[in-house]
């Protein structure tokens, strides 16, 4: 009898305990589900877990703030049924969840304010058996950040329409300025009229290598600088390096070193106009800040990157005034020079060297900079190439001359003499060539009629690309080349093109433009050009494009 108690009364505390214990897990499981309900509708983003059927089983509060949803209403209810047909986009994603995919993109969504964009997590539910139960759902609101990014964009291509216009606008009347600095200097001027011609034509370059670092700087901050590789021989960079600032260094009596070692291979994969551009910022630099001594280029390659394949190291060196560590702490900043001082001494826009670094890193290299003051400077470029057989295609830029260098100004030695008589060979580098040159601007008309003329050329003018149909039209036979400006009013240069490729004339039509942007080369490809003569006209580039398409219409 007493055992019988005993064993009911200890029944009856083991249930209670078991009671308590169930109690105690219920209320610790109620309390890690209020706990995750809380932090789930603090979360700025949808929280939501849908099962097989694409039902919600769990919505968190921010379906309230986002679509102005109840998520207890929508327990229960299918995707479909929440959203509607604005859900259907979305359904192959969520089913692939089922399957088994976890998945991270972005979408955009159709609300009642407009297009949302959402970045999407989906985390799929597997059981201990395989078998998937049903998904996790997140979803972030990134509509603020890709509109900002979207503003982003649009200032970028502002600022690159911007800066193609400025271009077009300030090379237009650079243009006139230097064509007629060149028509004048061809014409019997007296000593003092000679060297006030080479300063205009100086003073213009100039300003012509100030827009251009400039252009670069924002081209490159804009992201649409681009890098054309291909074969070259390293060698002619380094001859029009040597080419090019010969001269400036001869003027200040320095002297300018220029090699390579055997063991670098001869024809490289690159781009060869952004090496020169680099090596020439480095040099002009080197000989503008050094009095006496010299400077000195050699190019080795870079045995600590053997593992990566062939890297080139380019070291300019010179025995100039050197700067501290302060100093070279902000060289390769844009607008920066060593200091005020150098400025006002040296000139410059304080954009070669931003350049250099800007280049460098786009083509995968490095650029550093050793220097004591009084000592002198050396910059060290680091460069990754290809490398090609020696019997490969190779392309030949057209890499930078002395005659096309902003800041060549040193003509007076020349001015000393009297002036030579004129040979013949370039008067009848263009003779029997006849030219259309379409071109709306009285004063470049002036210029190029009177270059072209100077050469042997016969030369009829078109003010507008209609005019320029009408006659190609009428008597296309009188015409061997056409030299097309751009941008003109009644017809532009791109349509004026169109309608003369309509017309099924295959002669040469060369675009003359100020454009300096890839996208307008390209859309004077598309339009069925054939060549490019930039403004400012550079005299040789230009001779040296229409003769090269001279040649190939005389030797067919």
């Amino acid at each position: 009898m007493v055992f019988a108690a005993l064993a009911g009364l200890l029944s009856l505390v083991m249930g209670a305990r078991q009671k308590a214990a169930r109690d105690a897990a219920r209320q610790r499981s109620q309390e890690s589900e209020r706990r995750a309900r809380v932090l789930a509708d603090t979360l700025p983003l949808l929280i939501a877990y849908l099962d097989r059927d694409l039902r919600y089983r769990f919505a968190n509060a921010h379906y309230r703030t986002q679509w102005g949803l109840e998520p207890q209403e929508m327990l229960g209810k299918t995707v479909s049924e929440v959203f509607g047909p604005a859900a259907a986009p979305w359904l192959e994603d969520l089913n692939s969840a089922l399957a088994g995919r976890r998945l991270h993109y972005e979408r955009d969504f159709q609300g009642r304010d407009g297009v949302a964009h959402f970045l999407v997590d989906l985390v799929p539910d597997i059981a201990p058996d395989g078998r998937v139960a049903g998904f996790y759902l997140t979803a972030m609101n990134i509509t603020d950040r890709k509109n900002s990014e979207q503003r982003a964009e649009a200032a970028s291509r502002a600022k690159s329409e911007f800066v193609a216009n400025m271009s077009h606008e300030i090379r237009t009347p650079m243009n006139a300025v230097l064509g007629v600095a060149y028509l004048l200097e061809n014409t019997p001027l007296t000593q003092v009229q000679k060297e006030y011609v080479g300063v205009i034509r100086s003073s213009g370059q100039m300003l012509l290598g100030v827009l251009n670092d400039v252009l670069d700087f924002s081209k490159i901050e804009a992201g649409r600088l681009e890098l054309a590789p291909q074969p070259f021989l390293l060698r002619e960079v380094l001859d029009s390096l040597s080419n090019v600032m010969s001269l400036p260094a001869n003027t200040r009596g320095i002297s300018l070193a220029i090699g390579a070692d055997d063991k670098v291979p001869a024809v490289l994969v690159g781009d060869a106009m952004r090496l020169q551009q680099i090596l020439l910022n480095l040099v002009g630099n080197a000989v503008k800040f050094t009095e006496r001594g010299g400077v000195s280029v050699r190019v080795t390659l870079d045995q600590d990157a053997v593992e990566q394949g062939l890297q080139l190291r380019f070291a300019v060196r010179d025995s100039g005034i050197g700067m501290d560590l302060e100093q070279q702490s902000r060289l390769f900043s844009a607008f920066n020079q060593a200091d005020a001082s150098t400025t006002r001494r040296f000139g410059g826009t304080g954009l070669g060297l931003a350049i250099c670094r800007r280049l460098t890193e786009l083509m995968g290299g490095a650029i550093s900079v050793r220097s004591t003051p009084g000592a002198g400077s050396e910059f060290v470029v680091t460069l990754p190439f290809g490398v090609a057989d020696d019997d490969v295609a190779v392309e030949h830029p057209a890499l930078q001359t002395a005659a096309a260098q902003a800041w060549m100004v040193p003509e007076a030695p020349a001015l000393q003499h009297a002036p030579p008589e004129p040979e013949p060979a370039p008067a009848l580098r263009l003779q029997g060539l006849r030219l259309l040159l379409v071109e709306d601007h009285p004063l470049n008309q002036l210029v190029a009629r009177g270059m072209l003329e100077h050469v042997g050329a016969s030369v009829e003018v078109a003010e507008n690309g209609q005019l320029a149909v009408d006659r190609l039209r009428e008597r296309a036979a009188d015409y061997d080349i056409v030299l097309m400006d751009v941008q003109m009013p009644v017809m532009d240069g791109f349509a004026a093109t169109r309608h003369i490729r309509a017309l099924g004339l295959t002669l040469p039509v060369l675009a003359m433009t100020a454009g300096v942007m890839q996208s307008e080369q390209d859309q004077c490809i598309d339009a069925g050009m054939d060549d490019f003569i930039a403004k400012p006209v550079d005299v040789e580039q230009m001779l040296d494009t229409i003769s090269r398409h001279w040649d190939a219409i005389r030797a067919r």
